[in-house]
């Protein structure tokens, strides 16, 4: 966990989520929706700072994947 930490030069809110995350699995409560919005603001901060902006096939499927959470969030709708 430290080297991905490090790699992905999460904060330490980030690490303290993914610490929660991790004693979720092995049998500690946590909420539900609480994990699944951590993991959607990680991938946020993973994108914002991953490669995806030089490589026009890694923007088109984030183009679609967007464009799919958009529509779940209701977002789309109004387009």
């Amino acid at each position: 966990m430290l080297e991905e930490a490090i790699a992905l030069d999460l904060s330490l809110t980030q690490i303290k989520q993914r610490v929660s995350d991790l004693k979720a699995k092995t049998g500690e409560a946590t909420a539900p929706e609480r994990s699944l919005k951590s993991r959607v603001d990680a991938a946020y901060t993973r994108v914002k700072k991953s490669k995806v902006w030089d490589d026009p096939k890694k923007q088109k499927k984030l183009e679609k994947l967007l464009a799919e959470l958009e529509a779940l969030a209701g977002e789309g709708l109004a387009n």
